[in-house]
């Protein structure tokens, strides 16, 4: 529903109504100290259509191939990085072999 999306964070005519907090602090020419019932029930309804409206985005999943592609060229990285720390960050390369383990502790 991008519709109700937009319509809520970005409102064209009713903006007074409709907009947020800080929309209308920044267009306030002197702050309010409390909002009158009305608005701040049509804010309690926005706050609640927002949260309904909220979903988590999709998970993201990279191609093997690509993955791949991705860990041999952060390889030589991972290495100088792990001789700097001095620890064990062959983890990150997401490799079960051993071979990515064994860095050059001289560089």
């Amino acid at each position: 529903m991008k519709w109700l999306q937009r319509l809520l964070k970005r409102p064209p005519i009713a903006r007074t109504v409709l907009a947020g907090p800080q929309f209308r602090k920044r267009i306030a020419a002197k702050p309010q100290r409390r909002p009158p019932a009305p608005l701040r029930a049509i804010m309690s309804a926005r706050r609640a259509l927002l949260e309904w409206n909220r979903t988590d985005p999709p998970p993201v999943r990279l191609s093997p191939s690509f993955a791949q592609e991705i860990r041999e060229a952060l390889r030589d990285d991972v290495a100088k990085l792990s001789a700097l720390l001095d620890r064990d960050l062959s983890h990150w390369l997401g490799s079960s072999d051993k071979k990515s383990a064994s860095y050059d502790q001289a560089a």
